[in-house]
């Protein structure tokens, strides 16, 4: 077990070590922070995974000389691999392995926000105001490395002060997407490891079959519907939830196109191509949300109530 929690250890601590060094490109490490606690707690047991998370939060406190939101995050990363771990073992729906893990995870989330708060003698307000400036400044930085035009990074300065409400405003939903990826590539990650590793996975089926729940079309209407009520919580509300709503759709819709991938036989590395360009234009990624909220009218894949079989392709 020791030999184990080591190798989660270092792998967690070299995803987030990756991220730090190659800040153009870090945020493609960070969504498979969660792997290696998820892969520990189903291999190793649950007090593996826990002191895992443990000897991983000191390392990264230390190395980063302080406790704040970033080790609230770095926290709820770990706890969605073990809470997804936890899952795994009650053989449940990719849905309900998601969300369920998502949901705990968030409501541990606000806790720690509204704790940290009460410690740092802060309202909540601004904790959450300080975490969107000090990204916005990073996000600044970012942009001066990468050679970013002068006159571009001035407009967004220029702008600051009402960047920074849009993005407080908007927080919530960019957290509940953030967290949805990050259990979702979790999910489809664990799954090629467990197979490699003859670890018993959960049964989710065709995950190119898979469908969101009917009932978020209500939901959907409901969120477009608020937008334009002219009470301007009410519309943040809408808008928030437009956002989160857009993020299960983009399952449905990237299920689609895997489904068609699998059925035209296409090569694993075009198909990887080709997910890569869908994850980075903003108008093709529209599209498959797009495409995934109509399927429950046009039905892209002509599934007819088929039942899934199990598949190791999504």
């Amino acid at each position: 077990m020791a030999g184990d929690i080591a190798w989660g250890v270092v792998i967690t601590c070299a995803l987030f070590a990756l991220a730090l060094v190659f800040p153009l490109v870090g945020f493609c490490f960070i969504p498979f922070v969660p792997v290696p606690t998820l892969f520990y707690r189903c291999k190793s047991g649950r007090n593996a995974s826990l002191i895992l998370m443990l000897v991983t939060m000191v390392i990264l406190t230390v190395f980063t000389g302080q406790v704040g939101f970033d080790s609230i995050i770095i926290a709820l990363l770990l706890l969605t691999g073990y809470f997804l771990g936890e899952q795994f073992q009650l053989q449940p729906s990719v849905e309900e392995a998601i969300f369920k893990s998502c949901g705990i995870v968030l409501g541990v989330g606000a806790l720690a926000v509204f704790g940290f708060s009460l410690i740092s003698a802060t309202t909540l307000g601004d904790v959450v105001h300080g975490f969107v400036t000090q990204n916005l400044e990073l996000t600044l930085a970012i942009y001066k490395e990468a050679g970013v035009a002068q006159e571009t990074i001035d407009s967004i300065v220029g702008f600051r002060g009402k960047i920074e409400l849009i993005l407080t405003r908007l927080l919530p939903a960019f957290i509940v997407t953030s967290m949805l990826f990050v259990s979702w590539i979790s999910v489809l990650t664990a799954r090629t490891i467990f197979g490699l590793k003859s670890i018993p996975y959960p049964d989710f089926g065709r995950l190119n079959r898979w469908k969101a729940p009917e009932l978020l079309v209500w939901a959907a209407i409901f969120c477009g519907v608020a937008v334009f009520l002219p009470r301007l919580g009410v519309r943040w509300i809408g808008i928030n939830g437009l956002l989160i709503l857009a993020t299960i759709y983009f399952f449905q819709g990237i299920a689609i196109v895997a489904f068609y991938f699998e059925k035209k036989r296409l090569p694993k590395l075009l198909r990887a191509v080709l997910y890569g360009m869908i994850l980075l234009q903003p108008l093709i990624f529209i599209v498959i949300i797009l495409f995934g909220f109509f399927d429950m009218w046009i039905n892209f894949r002509r599934l007819n109530g088929a039942p899934d079989q199990s598949s190791t392709d999504e």
